[in-house]
């Protein structure tokens, strides 16, 4: 395993996984890839989305500098960083789906009742799409 995908949505659960992907990463000689997902969805007159791109050009912008601030630090493990545009499980479906990584570690909000029947859990959804091996981490 030298590639692991990392999806990172500045969070404090993200930021505890992080530590954890990277002393894996740190022990398998690999290297991270953060990838954040902004979902940007602006509704007409007719309640039907459609793609808002300044908003998400600023998003995008925004995620990218602190992302660099987060690869920048990173001393013990070689890191870069991707923002994506959709549905953040698809989008991190689809990134961990081009070839480049051979496991993606993220993090779990565990969330429950009527919250995970409604919401879903983006990781659950992760796990069961991926074709690549996928480990999650608990929040607790």
């Amino acid at each position: 395993m030298k590639t692991i995908l990392f999806p990172y949505d500045f969070d404090d659960v993200s930021d505890r996984t992080l530590g954890f992907a990277s002393s894996l990463a740190k022990k398998l000689g690999a290297a991270i890839t953060l990838v954040h997902v902004s979902e940007v969805k602006v509704y007409g007159p007719h309640k039907e989305p459609f793609p808002a791109p300044d908003v998400f050009e600023q998003l995008a912008a925004s995620a990218s500098e602190a992302l660099t601030k987060i690869v920048d630090a990173s001393k013990d493990v070689p890191m870069n960083f991707v923002v994506r545009r959709g549905v953040p499980w698809e989008a991190i479906r689809d990134e961990a789906a081009s070839g480049k990584y051979d496991l993606v570690v993220i993090g779990s909000h565990s969330r429950r009742g009527l919250a995970g029947a409604f919401l879903g859990s983006v990781a659950e959804r992760v796990v069961h799409s991926a074709k690549i091996p996928t480990l999650v981490v608990p929040s607790a």
